[in-house]
This record gives C-alpha cells, structure tokens and sequence, in this order.
C-alpha cells in the first residue's frame, strides 16, 4: 500500500477519532477478519471480507493476549510471507510472539521516509539494550544510534567514553546528545557515568518500558541536566505515547487508537481512571492485527487538557495487576500509588539486577525491592479490609529505622487512597509482616490472592 492511499482523503472528523484514524478504521477490521481468530470472535461468516459492513469500534469485543496466544496462527494474516518474529518481555506472564511481514516493514520505511524532516545531519545518541525487556518496535527516527548492551563485557565503559569523544562520521553530529533506553538500563548507567565522570548535558533522555517514578525522574533529569520524555508503548502494539515535559501527559501516535475503558464495567471512561486498551492500524501493522485489546496498563485519561482540542491525552499508572483490587474490582490501591511509595526504600532489600555484569550495577544498589502487597476484604474476622505488607528488611537497618519506615509507608499509602476519595473510616487497615522469604516479581508487588 502506497503513502499517498493513506494519508488520502478521509471521512469527516469526530471527538474520539481523527480524519486519519477514521479512514484507516474499515482497512484495519477488513484485515482482523481475515483470520479466523477474528472472523470467529466477531461471528462473521465466510463472505469475503470486502463484503461485510464496518462496525464502530466500541461495538467490538476486548481481546487479551492469552486470546491471541491462544489462537496463535489463526489470529495472523501473514498472507504465506516470510516474517519476523517478535517476543514481549514476559514481565506480566508468558511471553507472547507475534509477527511482522516483510511488506509491513516495507510500507513502514516508505511512510517514515515521506514524512522524515530534510534535516542533513544526524543527531547521535546511545540506546541501551536491557535483554530482560523486550523492546517497543521502533519509529524510525533521524537519530544514528550506538546500540549498547548492559549485559555485555565492556559496553558501559565504552559508553561512557562515546560522552566526552569527538566522533567523525559523515552526516552525523559529532557529540552524544540523545540518551534511550528502559528504566533500569537508565539508571544503571547514569549511575556509572555519574561515577565515572559526573553530570552531563545532554538535549534528549528517552525512556520507556515500565513506570517511571518521580524519585527515577528526578535522578535521571540531574544527571543529564535535561526533562526526561518518557513513552509508554508495547512491543506487540505498533504504535504508542509520548509524553508532553510542559503538562506531563502522553499523547498517542494517530496510527494507534486509544481507549480507557472502566476496570469493572469496561465502559469508555472520559474523564478518570481505567485500563489502556488499543488499536494498531493497518497498514501500520499487519501480520498481527490488534483491535480493542486489553493491554492490562492503568492510566488517568482526559479530553479537557488546553491546547489539544478536545483529544484524549493520558498518564500511566502501572500494571492492573500490580495493584490492589477489592473483589468488587474497584481500585484501592494503584501499582503507582505503591512503587511511589515503597520501591525506593533505603532498608529494604533487594535482589541486584546485571548480576553478570557487577559494572551495570555498582554496590548492589540497584534491583527489585523484596516486598509484597495483600489485601483481604472485611469480613466477620476483620471489621475493616486489611492490607498486609510483607518485606525483608536489609540486615544493616535498625528497628528504629523499620518502625519509623512502616510509618512513613503507611502514612503515604493512606494518603494516596483518600486522595481518590476513599473514607477514612473505610479505608484499609495497614500492617507490616517481616519474611525473608518475600521474593520480588517484576516490580515486587503482588496482587493479591
């Protein structure tokens, strides 16, 4: 498909869709109902698919990703091409590997080629590869990227030493000025450089893969001296949102649509707190074709932010499934509520990340926080719901430091829930439990049984 088929012209515009989103949308469901993953779930028969009319997107089913691995094959329109495989991270349960065809990526190179700015010299930056997470699918960008590996032997003194060389390259700018990668690798090497050779000016930091903290955020910004754009995508969604440094909402690609659906009711929410669930549009992708899915991110959503006209703009919360639910599904604490509050602690324990790699991690001081997260509803053993946090504390902190950090962390949490209007007098109890047996899973926090 050509660029000048899709950026063509498209039907009259609406609030929740732009011209763009609006032409591509019958493209995008006449390629889902190709397979037979989602010829089934839309109970469409075998007519071609030219044939069967459009439907609007909310009257569509949500789709997880255990559906589509699930189905696998049958939910891919590969068309008999050779394809990539992709893999997700894993961080949120099994793995899921998707496709991308080679006419995807070439239509891809052909739309980014059109739109790229005549700019003759390239900006240069570091991109830090983390191999625990997988990567989003890449925009291409006019960026020439040294591609380093936290993992690898020698690749973080080298990185240190591309900050402060003079690189002659033809069309490249010759100084380092743009920093990527996920929210550990970041902070591992920030924390070597500043080691090494202490803060330095840099125009961009990008940051993606899991939700950033303000303590992260404000150790990054001083390091580099710079606002931290921080982007929320996934690795099987072509398509994602960037953040805006002057009001610090995300903003989506019009290629992705974007909805916040309610935890419970799964009805669009316009102003509030809900579960992201996209759609990536064809031709943008293809070979796996995502409609209305469930991506299991919690984020704050709004329509009323000035300067956007009315569009949709969001800011992440982590997992749905790092936070604490009630077993009516209301939200009473948030996965960001809790990381705010405990990830960072300085008596808990930790399990070290790079551990191949002590240079990725300099005195251990990095890794996943050992605590969990559980919640019990009120009942006729407990007059009010229970939130019991278990933790191993670091062998160095005194009682006094582990009672006085119980109640800061307690303290934070009660605070955080009233501010979403839950009563004090309803509000959970807090208690603490010492087990040196906590062992942290992706974030350290569990949901509760």
């Amino acid at each position: 498909m050509s660029t000048s088929n899709v950026l063509g012209s498209a039907h009259p515009s609406s609030r929740s869709l732009s011209d763009l989103q609006q032409r591509l949308w019958p493209l995008t469901y006449k390629n889902a109902i190709s397979t037979e993953f989602y010829r089934s779930l839309y109970a469409a028969d075998s007519s071609p698919a030219g044939h069967i009319s459009t439907p609007t997107l909310d009257a569509l089913p949500i789709v997880r990703k255990e559906d589509l691995q699930r189905a696998g094959s049958a939910a891919q329109a590969t068309g008999g091409e050779v394809c990539r495989e992709i893999f997700t991270g894993g961080s949120s349960g099994r793995p899921f590997v998707f496709k991308v065809r080679k006419t995807e990526l070439q239509f891809l190179d052909q739309f980014f080629s059109s739109q790229a700015s005549t700019q003759t010299v390239l900006r240069r930056g570091i991109r830090l590869v983390d191999l625990n997470y997988a990567t989003s699918r890449a925009i291409p960008v006019p960026i020439r990227f040294h591609e380093l590996s936290l993992y690898g032997k020698g690749n973080i003194e080298y990185g240190i030493c591309l900050l402060d060389e003079f690189h002659d390259e033809n069309g490249v700018h010759p100084d380092v000025t743009v920093l990527a990668g996920g929210e550990r690798a970041l902070r591992a090497f920030s924390m070597c450089a500043s080691a090494e050779v202490g803060p330095r000016r840099l125009d961009i930091v990008y940051c993606y893969g899991t939700y950033l903290t303000a303590m992260v955020r404000r150790d990054l910004e001083r390091q580099w001296s710079t606002s931290i754009v921080d982007r929320y995508a996934l690795s099987e969604v072509f398509g994602g949102a960037t953040q805006d440094t002057t009001n610090g909402w995300y903003h989506f690609e019009p290629w992705v649509i974007a909805e916040v659906l309610d935890v419970v009711t799964q009805k669009p929410v316009e102003e509030g707190i809900g579960v992201i669930v996209l759609t990536s549009l064809f031709p943008f992708q293809q070979a796996q074709p995502i409609v209305r899915y469930w991506t299991g991110d919690l984020a704050r959503i709004s329509h009323s932010i000035p300067g956007y006209a009315g569009k949709p703009l969001v800011r992440p919360l982590g997992r749905l499934g790092a936070s604490v639910l009630s077993d009516q599904g209301s939200l009473v604490l948030l996965n960001s509520e809790i990381s705010e509050t405990i990830d960072h602690s300085p008596y808990l324990s930790n399990i070290p990340w790079f551990q191949d790699n002590p240079a990725a991690n300099p005195g251990q001081r990095l890794g996943y926080p050992c605590y969990r997260v559980d919640y019990v509803e009120a009942g006729t053993n407990s007059p009010q719901p229970e939130i019991t946090i278990s933790v191993k504390w670091k062998s160095c902190s005194t009682l006094e430091e582990r009672s006085g950090e119980c109640h800061r962390i307690a303290s934070a949490l009660t605070d955080f829930m009233m501010s979403r209007g839950v009563h004090s007098d309803g509000a959970p109890k807090i208690s603490f439990r010492e087990s040196n047996s906590v062992v942290p899973r992706y974030s350290g926090i569990y949901q509760r049984p």
